[in-house]
């Protein structure tokens, strides 16, 4: 196979791959799902192409670690922005690793999901800060209490509510990949499970090779002194558009890279 045909193979299985990923728990509509479901299927009988075969994509994507300034100029844990909440849920959603080292936030995982990671990272900050200086100049604040007190439980509850929110929606896809072949179908969603796996396999060989060893830090609990504050925070996770999910929706947040 030349290298022009191999090329094209390789976009043809990116497309797929991409098509396979539209599913109702990854926030497509029924229609949008079963209409890349048909296409899916319809490209792979063309090319001669098996779900074998695109896992195998997904194996051979190039894994490594990704790094943004993320302490806007200081070192200490004190100076970071309260979306470190959710850091966890998020590095978990995308089947990334992360950790910290000085001022940056390093997530790790194939190239397509890092970039995810740090851009919903990104977003969600500015998504937060944007409800607080809603929430702050709103009647409803409480004027007798210091507003550092009223932005720490403000944000510590949203962040709370928007960890939650991505837990359930990563176990949802995760649940939907383990689900049965029916009929003699072919379960796609088993691609997010494979994706995990590989992501794993890819984190053990990277610790080896590197030496790096992380600790587990004890969750601290943020001053949530202010109710008010706390609850109206959870509020605002709860109206963040995660890609098309919103609360009490089944669908899920950004699509599968």
């Amino acid at each position: 196979m030349t290298e022009t045909n191999v090329q094209k193979r390789e976009a043809i299985v990116r497309k797929i791959r991409a098509l396979l990923a539209k599913t109702i728990e990854a926030g497509a509509t029924e229609n949008e799902a079963l209409a890349a479901a048909e296409l899916a299927d319809k490209l792979m009988g063309e090319h001669d192409l098996t779900y074998t075969d695109i896992e195998t994509e997904v194996r051979a994507e190039r894994y490594g670690n990704r790094a943004r300034k993320f302490a806007g100029g200081s070192a200490y844990r004190r100076s970071w922005h309260e979306v470190s909440g959710c850091i966890w849920a998020i590095s978990r959603y995308w089947d990334c690793k992360s950790w910290y080292r000085g001022d940056e936030l390093i997530y790790f995982g194939s190239a397509t999901d890092t970039e995810l990671a740090h851009s919903m990272t990104d977003l969600l900050r500015i998504t937060m800060d944007g409800e607080w200086t809603t929430w702050q100049r709103s009647p409803s604040r409480p004027q007798d209490v210091h507003g550092r007190t009223l932005r720490t439980s403000f944000m510590m509850g949203m962040a709370t509510r928007i960890g939650q929110r991505l837990k359930q929606l990563k176990e949802a896809r995760t649940d939907a990949g383990k689900a049965p072949v029916v009929n003699g179908g072919s379960n796609r969603n088993a691609l997010v499970v494979v994706k995990n796996q590989v992501t794993t396999e890819k984190w053990a060989q990277f610790c080896k090779e590197t030496g790096l060893k992380l600790r587990s830090n004890s969750t601290r609990r943020a001053n949530t002194a202010n109710g008010d504050a706390y609850a109206a925070g959870k509020a605002a996770g709860d109206r963040v558009d995660l890609g098309g999910a919103k609360l009490g929706s089944a669908r899920a947040a950004l699509p599968a890279a």
